[in-house]
Order: C-alpha cells, then structure tokens, then sequence
C-alpha cells in the first residue's frame, strides 16, 4: 500500500482516568511465506478503549483588563462557555464595568471519552 491508514490511540495507565498520551500507528500484513520458521507469532489486543461517561467542571472565578467597548468607556461583559453549539452556558452580565468581573460560577459538562479528534474543543 502506498497510503496506509493512520489510527491513533490514546495510551493508558491504571493508575488514572487520564490519556497518558497517544501513539500513531498502522497496519502492515505480511504475507505467510515472509514469517521464518520456528519464529513466535505475538498477538497484540487493538480494541479501542470503551467508551466511558465524564464531567467536564469549569470554574469561572474573574476577569481583569477587560476591553472597554463601548462609547462611554465601559463593557457589559460575560462569559460564554460551551463544547459544542447544542450546549451553551453563560454568566450573568456585569453591566458598565470599568474592565474587571466576578462571577464565581462552576458549569457542568458531560461528555463521552475517548472520542474523535475536533469533537470536543471547550471554547471561552
């Protein structure tokens, strides 16, 4: 094959729910007559990880330095948080604030790992 497909896996270790990294790998498949006798056969387990359930918790405690937008030298300003476009979550606004908020919010997320690349990206 000139072009092999590409996989990635996540790399795991007891000790945490965490990825410890991920490894870039593909498949080559040898023909019968390449493998030399007496030569052990190693079988290796390429099953994706399970899919499992987690919470993605987000403290939003202030900002400082915020831009003043508008013509009278203040902002309304807020935070907008969110995984995907279904699931949006915003403060409260701070109404003609002098550059600085504080909120003091935690949001809740679920979400599914391991996952594809690019479905999840947490946007502030």
């Amino acid at each position: 094959m000139n072009e092999k497909p590409i996989e990635y896996r996540d790399l795991w270790h007891p000790s945490t729910t965490l990825s410890q990294g991920t490894i870039t790998c593909w498949v080559d498949i040898e023909a019968q007559d390449k493998v030399k006798k007496g030569q052990e056969r190693k079988e290796w387990a390429v099953e994706p990880q399970p899919i499992k359930d987690y919470q993605l918790r987000v403290c939003i405690l202030d900002a400082e330095e915020l831009p003043m937008a508008d013509f009278e030298g203040t902002s309304d300003v807020y935070i907008k948080c969110y995984l995907d476009d279904k699931d949006k979550r915003t403060t409260d606004t701070h109404f003609r604030s002098t550059g600085n908020g504080s909120w003091n919010y935690r949001m809740l997320f679920d979400l599914k790992a391991p996952r594809a690349e690019g479905d999840y990206q947490l946007v502030l």
